[in-house]
């Protein structure tokens, strides 16, 4: 029996199908990570978003129409693919409320802002009550 140095065909097949899982793991945390991301991302500006969405529809309403239920649109060039759709009711009388308080339940609106981005699918709701101050 000769004394041969080296290694077999079978060790190396079967470090390189370990190698080869190893890799493949990485790669796919690699991918895992990124998409994580990029959703840590959007949930960290779709607040601000839905606010800076609130706070134009606030303006509609003192400035144009009272009256004004929905509204939708785009933040522009800065954030490509969000968009953003509100929708505004009055509030729910509640049982006992006297009619002196009704003149001022007008100006009082419940919205829900949903802030959505295409790219992932994916949404931020933000339910709120505002007080339009007509004065």
């Amino acid at each position: 029996m000769r004394n041969q140095k080296g290694f077999t065909l079978l060790e190396m097949m079967i470090a390189m199908s370990i190698l080869t899982i190893a890799v493949v793991s990485i790669f796919k945390l690699q991918g895992q990570s990124v998409k994580m991301i990029t959703s840590v991302r959007f949930y960290t500006q779709a607040p601000l978003l839905a606010r800076l969405a609130l706070t134009r529809f606030e303006a509609k309403l003192v400035a144009e129409d009272p009256e004004l239920e929905s509204d939708s649109g785009t933040f522009g060039d800065g954030f490509p693919g969000y968009e953003y759709n509100i929708v505004a009711s009055e509030i729910e009388e509640c049982e006992g409320e006297e009619e002196e308080y009704e003149f001022i339940t007008k100006y009082i609106k419940t919205v829900d802002v949903e802030v959505t981005w295409e790219e992932l699918g994916i949404s931020y709701s933000l339910h709120t009550t505002i007080f339009i101050d007509m004065i």
